[in-house]
């Protein structure tokens, strides 16, 4: 089957916003509290993205992976939020794929293109923020070249309150997904 990144259109929302719910609902279980986890509604996530989609950024980017054009995934790119100069560091704000595709090799080639995209927008690095318990993610991310910081800050992502740990990788260097 066919597999493919492009860049989302607002066409994309719903899927999406299916997709980060089921993620998250997966992903997080035991990092927050079930009753936050399973009211997360995915009317609302599709509003969330459909106003994202619908904004029109040039600094920003969401990709979607697919396989025969139905989206499985997505990560969203952009300026860096918070503790860097925009123009410097680029960010990661999500990257979340169907829990039923995981470690199928989706998520390396997603996060290869929202890399190259950090890269085409003009950042010479990249930073994400992760939630220091997700410890799979931690190991992907550190397996495509990323690095904890040793920076954390407890924060309240889409309403559940969590402690997050920045990582950060160049932008010129290349990732092990690149060489495998």
């Amino acid at each position: 089957m066919p597999i493919d990144v492009r860049v989302a259109t607002l066409t994309d929302a719903s899927a999406i916003g299916e997709v980060h719910v089921l993620a998250w609902q997966t992903a997080y279980r035991r990092m927050m509290p079930d009753e936050y986890l399973d009211g997360l509604l995915i009317e609302e996530r599709v509003a969330m993205w459909s106003a994202s989609l619908g904004r029109d950024d040039p600094s920003q980017v969401t990709l979607v992976v697919t396989e025969d054009d139905a989206v499985v995934g997505f990560a969203a790119v952009g300026p860096g939020r918070g503790l860097e100069p925009p123009e410097v560091a680029g960010e990661l704000y999500a990257i979340n794929l169907h829990p039923a595709r995981w470690r199928e090799g989706l998520g390396s080639r997603l996060l290869e293109a929202a890399v190259t995209a950090l890269a085409d927008l003009g950042h010479d690095s990249a930073m994400l923020w992760v939630v220091d318990a997700n410890e799979r993610a931690r190991r992907f991310y550190e397996r495509h070249g990323w690095t904890a910081e040793g920076i954390e800050k407890v924060d309240t992502v889409l309403g559940a309150m969590v402690t997050e740990v920045r990582y950060r990788r160049s932008l010129s260097q290349p990732s092990a997904g690149y060489l495998q």
